[in-house]
């Protein structure tokens, strides 16, 4: 995929948002050096969208699917999806792919990517629909420290920071880093929004997967073993 150290540095570069790429052509040039990386289609396809250049950002983000499917990497496969269901419908093929490539996997890059490959077709489907990509700026707060947790969160990409207070002794824990394939919110008990006892803020410019404890609980009510899954 990336075949030199200098070629990682700028891809991840571009990824955190740290260099910007603002012409066709300057993607274009990139990709003919890596047809194949899946980050790189994922930006140039996030790139067209930007630009209004629907046709060919449904192309790129198609690719970027393919790319991130073979690498194991579902939860960006999953946010390339959502990006090209914002500029059209998703067809129920779409849905069958996904879960017919999850189902061939042998092994899974992460627990949450299990959780996702171990869905019938039905409840992938339900759960895929009730998911919502959300982007936060590096230092904008996510979770605050007292506010009811009402939703989880799976960590697409970039980093965060969850910090644990003591709410009698007004302490501070142990800072705990989320990175890619983690996640947070509380999911017990159900039906209880508690305070949450701890504030997560991205340290970077981070892309999350948010389903609300509400959806939740209505995904539960028509397919059960979804609660056995999340635990």
């Amino acid at each position: 995929m990336v075949k030199d150290k200098l070629a990682l540095s700028i891809i991840q570069g571009l990824t955190k948002g740290t260099i910007t790429i603002n012409r066709v052509e300057e993607y274009k040039k990139l990709l003919t050096e890596y047809p194949d990386d899946p980050f790189v289609n994922r930006l140039f396809a996030d790139f067209l969208k930007n630009a209004h250049s629907f046709a060919n950002a449904i192309n790129r983000y198609r690719k970027t699917y393919d790319l991130f499917m073979a690498e194991g990497e579902t939860l960006h496969a999953i946010a390339a999806l959502l990006e090209l269901w914002e500029i059209i419908s998703p067809a129920p093929y779409d849905f069958r792919s996904l879960h017919s490539k999850l189902r061939r996997k042998d092994s899974h890059n992460s627990v949450i990517d299990e959780f996702f490959a171990k869905m019938s077709y039905p409840e992938l489907r339900a759960t895929i629909s009730q998911v919502e990509k959300i982007q936060v700026k590096a230092d904008e707060i996510v979770q605050n420290l007292g506010e009811p947790e009402d939703s989880f969160f799976f960590v697409i990409s970039g980093e965060l920071l969850k910090t644990p207070v003591d709410s009698e002794n007004d302490e501070y824990g142990v800072v705990q880093l989320l990175r890619e394939n983690d996640h947070f919110g509380d999911y017990f008990p159900w039906k209880v929004k508690r305070a949450a006892p701890y504030q997560v803020k991205a340290k970077s410019d981070t892309e999350l997967l948010k389903i609300s404890k509400e959806n939740c609980l209505n995904l539960f009510e028509k397919h059960p073993n979804l609660k056995n899954g999340i635990k």
